[in-house]
């Protein structure tokens, strides 16, 4: 017997697309730094529910699901139906509607802690190494081809500095960091 084939997941509207960012507070940037694109595609697809080309982009890269997968990995639920619409995941953290935020600099800053260079932390997070790298130095999520479309990088990255030991935290009135938790040292 053949297993069913996985459709694509219907493409969201314009309006979701805002709902998502607003929700998310995010700004045009941002979406387009996490998905792989540009504000121009980003702005123009709310604007008139078309997709801007993008120069020098792969023919096969399609920037909808790539925004889709961006907001779904932030915690973002599509509800397709008579009225679309979006919301915000719960999490399994009491009080958190969406996942933390994971910035260049803590994952720099954990790597230090771990001693660990880049290759090392793309091997053991499944990613590769100029995803590392685009990340931490641009604060760019790279689409990676040759992984599964599922594969959320950042939060594949963020799982395996947690199980080497590292603590994301929040300092007061310094914004992010890293720790080693006091039972890994």
């Amino acid at each position: 017997m053949k297993s069913p084939v996985k459709s694509a997941p219907p493409p969201i509207t314009p309006e979701q697309l805002r709902q998502a960012r607003v929700a998310l507070d995010w700004s045009l940037e941002r979406l387009a730094a996490r998905s792989d694109t540009t504000s121009l595609i980003v702005s123009e697809y709310e604007r008139s529910g078309r997709i801007a080309s993008r120069r020098g982009q792969h023919p096969d890269f399609d920037a909808l699901a790539s925004i889709r997968t961006a907001l779904e990995a932030a915690g973002i639920e599509f509800m397709d139906g008579d009225e679309p619409g979006v919301r915000l995941r719960k999490l399994a953290k009491a009080g958190m509607t969406h996942p933390p935020e994971l910035t260049p600099q803590q994952v720099r800053a954990a790597r230090k802690l771990l001693k660990w260079p880049q290759e090392r932390l793309a091997a053991q997070s499944g990613t590769t190494t100029s995803f590392v790298w685009a990340y931490e130095n641009e604060g760019r999520v790279m689409k990676m081809y040759s992984r599964e479309q599922s594969l959320d990088g950042l939060a594949a990255i963020r799982s395996t500095l947690e199980a080497a030991g590292v603590e994301f935290i929040e300092q007061n009135g310094g914004g992010p960091g890293v720790r080693l938790r006091k039972d890994f040292t």
